[in-house]
């Protein structure tokens, strides 16, 4: 694609890879290669919620678990977190100094079905050493269909992984998530 044919940081679809397109030196190498002006980092086709490549593997791994989160929020309607000190002088004025703003969700799975474990651990493994992955959220709406090429990067704000008891087979958890970049 020529020069500027893309905005930076949006995606493409090239058949067998979708192609993400930034500046030169706009992310850390991964599977990256170099097209002049910019660098192309790919990933395969891949439908899966979260898609991440573990530490010394050289393929990415696709989790969707069996059961979707509930009381999610659609992508472009996450939250905002604000990274921010205040202080109070004994006069009782407030100074507020702002560092950044996160965009946040937290994601719900109330039925986790104990098929999944080893993969949500293998993932949680992965995520909560503050690594990027890729999230896939699920249709919007019932009746629409799953867009694979809708993936964000995504970062886990969750410091720990503790899956609840329900019944027999079924656990439940939650996981708070930090926007990275839309893809």
């Amino acid at each position: 694609m020529p020069a500027g044919g893309l905005q930076p940081g949006h995606a493409r679809d090239a058949q067998d890879a979708l192609i993400f397109e930034l500046p030169a030196g706009g992310i850390n190498p991964g599977h990256l290669r170099d097209a002049q002006d910019c660098l192309i980092f790919e990933y395969p086709f891949v439908n899966g919620m979260f898609v991440y490549q573990a530490a010394g593997a050289n393929v990415l791994t696709a989790f969707t678990p069996e059961f979707p989160p509930v009381r999610k929020q659609p992508l472009r309607l996450w939250g905002l977190e604000a990274k921010r000190t205040d202080s109070l002088t004994s006069d009782g004025l407030k100074t507020s100094v702002l560092d950044h703003l996160d965009t946040v969700t937290t994601l719900f799975f109330d039925s986790v079905a104990a098929s999944d474990m080893a993969a949500w651990k293998a993932f949680e493994t992965y995520a909560l050493g503050g690594a990027t992955f890729a999230y896939q959220p699920l249709p919007d709406y019932p009746g629409s269909t799953w867009d694979n090429t809708a993936f964000c990067a995504a970062q886990l704000l969750s410091m720990d992984w503790k899956p609840v008891f329900k019944s027999f087979g079924i656990f439940s958890l939650e996981m708070k998530l930090k926007l990275v970049a839309e893809l």
